[in-house]
């Protein structure tokens, strides 16, 4: 039953937490690159504060976003192992420093899922199919976009502000189809599921700060299913 592997194999290893964690403080120091002080003077006790609490929402956001991922992988009878993005986080971390923090790069990284025989769903295969890549990448996604839309009402909130932007970025970043991100794995996957992701999570980013939460997701979907009938209009041609 689902609920039994879920209690027995729903969790990271420490190794895997701890990379989580170095993740969200090279994030924050990213997302935070700006809030050194007023721009004219460097205020350290305001920037080491707000570096703090971005990576604190960089990890919460992180850890989420791979919990909706893991689900779906022991959903589907397969386990995951985590691989970080290091160079990509780098240039990053790089673009902020050379543009003073107006062009930057996340990186989360991404689950690497391995069918399990005994766990598995369907008919046995000796790898999961592209696809599912692709599916699994779509449910540490949504696991982001449901945080900032539960949280989205409150941004008047500074602390809960800078936690939907947090979220927003890794669902965002993550749509990169670039190795080592899960767009990647979209990508190739389902171009319709790609281009319906892109769609809604631009929709839904732009739209959340100036017309709240139900507009957003209204939003989203309009536009994710114009990127998906437009790839599908471009095949069918």
């Amino acid at each position: 039953m689902l609920h039994r592997r879920l209690k027995k194999e729903f969790h990271f290893s420490s190794k895997e937490i701890g990379t989580f964690a170095i993740i969200a403080i090279l994030s924050g120091l990213i997302l935070s690159f700006r809030m050194w002080g007023d721009g004219k003077t460097i205020d350290v006790n305001a920037g080491i504060e707000n570096m703090i609490i971005m990576s604190i929402m960089a990890f919460i956001a992180i850890f989420v976003h791979f919990c909706g991922e893991k689900f779906y992988a022991i959903w589907k009878g397969m386990e995951t192992k985590y691989h970080a993005n290091f160079p990509a986080l780098g240039i990053g971390l790089f673009l902020a420093v050379l543009t003073n923090g107006f062009a930057f790069i996340l990186a989360p990284g991404y689950l690497m899922p391995k069918v399990k025989m005994k766990s598995r769903v369907g008919k046995w295969r000796y790898r999961p199919y592209v696809r599912e890549y692709g599916y699994m990448a779509n449910f540490g996604i949504l696991a982001n976009i449901i945080l900032a839309a539960i949280f989205g009402a409150f941004i008047a909130n500074p602390i809960v502000y800078k936690f939907v932007i947090a979220n927003i970025l890794i669902a965002a970043f993550s749509l990169i189809p670039a190795p080592r991100y899960d767009g990647m794995h979209l990508f190739f996957g389902s171009f319709y599921n790609f281009a319906f992701s892109v769609g809604f999570t631009i929709a839904f980013a732009v739209t959340l700060f100036y017309a709240g939460v139900g507009y957003a997701i209204l939003t989203g979907v309009v536009l994710g299913f114009v990127g998906f009938f437009t790839v599908f209009k471009n095949n069918w041609e």
